[in-house]
């Protein structure tokens, strides 16, 4: 079973943290998550949402999709958490993205893992 794991901020919180005007950059935000979410669909793999409790709301408001809470005190500990906890649900090809990184050929990447 194929997942990928979207690593996010609300679309406000991740313009502030880039240093940009959240009135514009919001909504790109938001575009770039929904592109993550229709490329998992496409790549037949059940996205996750890894963000703070609470955001999920902010970020992806229009579906309804699994979600896994961020632990750990650096990025490398948040990224192998949330790795370890995809897996703890049964998922046997993880992949792990971040949603200002537009999705690239996800099925190829796949079928790399699957072999």
């Amino acid at each position: 079973m194929r997942a990928i794991v979207i690593f996010a901020r609300s679309p406000q919180r991740e313009a502030l943290a880039k240093g940009l005007r959240v009135e514009t950059a919001a909504p790109l935000f938001r575009s770039f998550t929904a592109m993550w979410l229709r490329a998992a669909q496409h790549a037949g793999a059940q996205p996750i949402v890894a963000c703070d409790d609470g955001a999920l709301r902010d970020i992806a408001p229009d579906v309804d999709r699994m979600h896994i809470a961020q632990r750990g005190a650096t990025f490398g500990e948040r990224a192998a958490n949330a790795a370890a906890d995809a897996f703890a649900r049964g998922f046997t090809h993880v992949l792990l993205a971040a949603i200002d990184a537009p999705p690239a050929e996800i099925g190829e990447a796949f079928d790399a893992l699957e072999r």
